[in-house]
């Protein structure tokens, strides 16, 4: 049962906060739209979907099935060198020129990059991001430990039309998660066109290091909260599909991803950079760092091992160095 009691609570508050939400909601069965801007509206962004369902799974259950099924329908099942669609993966973006309301000076890019992104039958389908599988691997996970145990095992329609449950979906997730952790034990994905997505997460923005230079895009880069989310997502697919045969291989992976992320990542001063590429760690300390806090594997650790990785996160977050203050 879908509960507004709290939309209720809060149009008190801010007065029409629950019609603002609403209007996002698909009229289309889609789940989420993520934005009513002028650029992103009737877009359904893979990240953005799964961390908004995700959210409000607590209150407006049918958004989270709504956008599960959704998310689903777009999972790679192919290999699409244009767009990287890879079996398991899921989408980054999606957008019907149809029904997208966007002014012809904002569609011309798209119409001329229309066969560098395999633009077929007025739609856009790609799969540029390396966060949005682990984020649809959580939000799944959320959904069922706390609301509805029983939605793994729904009937959906993949991107084949063909009928599976939405627990093989999160195992093809899963896999796709595992099968892209390098020899280093990082999970990377080497950017395969030049027109495709530069930023691959969600940090849609350059990494620097000390010195000014920006990071190497050309080879496969590590970045600090796709390993934080992958190791959460393969930790939560091994607690969802308990009995599976790869559930002790994801868990293991889990763990060793998690270890691997505080070290590997970790600066002198306790912080954590943001980015490690085939010229190392860069030294620039981001807000990205937040995200590893928002993970399950802490809870594995001792007070005093969380409070000697944790702590420095949090000093820096509330630092002089991330923080303005207003005259």
């Amino acid at each position: 049962m879908n509960t507004f009691d709290d939309l209720a609570k809060l149009d008190e508050i801010m007065p029409g906060v629950s019609a603002a939400y609403m209007s996002l909601r698909s009229r289309e069965g889609r789940g989420l739209y993520t934005s009513r801007g002028r650029f992103f509206n009737k877009a359904i962004f893979g990240r953005d979907a799964a961390m908004s369902a995700k959210f409000v799974a607590d209150f407006d259950h049918e958004a989270t099935v709504e956008t599960i099924k959704q998310l689903i329908a777009f999972q790679g099942v192919n290999y699409n060198p244009k767009t990287q669609e890879q079996p398991g993966r899921i989408h980054h973006e999606w957008r019907d020129f149809r029904l997208w309301q966007g002014k012809l000076f904002d569609r011309l890019p798209f119409y001329a990059l229309r066969n560098k992104w395999d633009i077929r039958r007025h739609e856009l389908l790609s799969y540029y991001s390396l966060d949005t599988t682990a984020a649809f691997v959580r939000m799944v996970h959320k959904y069922a430990l706390r609301i509805d145990r029983s939605i793994l095992e729904r009937k959906v329609k993949d991107k084949n039309g063909e009928t599976i449950t939405v627990g093989l979906a999160v195992e093809r997730a899963a896999d796709w998660i595992e099968a892209h952790i390098d020899d280093n034990g990082w999970l990377t994905d080497r950017r395969q066109r030049t027109f495709s997505l530069p930023i691959q997460t969600f940090q849609d923005s350059l990494y620097t290091r000390s010195d000014g230079s920006l990071i190497d895009l050309t080879g496969p880069v590590a970045y600090i909260e796709v390993q934080a989310y992958a190791a959460d997502s393969l930790h939560s697919a091994a607690e969802m599909l308990l009995h599976h045969d790869k559930s002790e291989l994801w868990r293991a992976t889990a763990e060793k991803l998690h270890r691997q992320m505080i070290t590997d990542f970790r600066l002198a001063d306790g912080g954590y950079g943001s980015v490690i590429d085939k010229d190392g760690l860069a030294d620039v300390p981001n807000v990205s760092m937040g995200w590893m806090m928002n993970i399950f594997l802490w809870r594995g650790m001792t007070d005093d091992e969380r409070e000697h990785y944790i702590k420095p996160i949090v000093e820096k977050l509330f630092s002089d160095e991330f923080l303005t203050m207003s005259a």
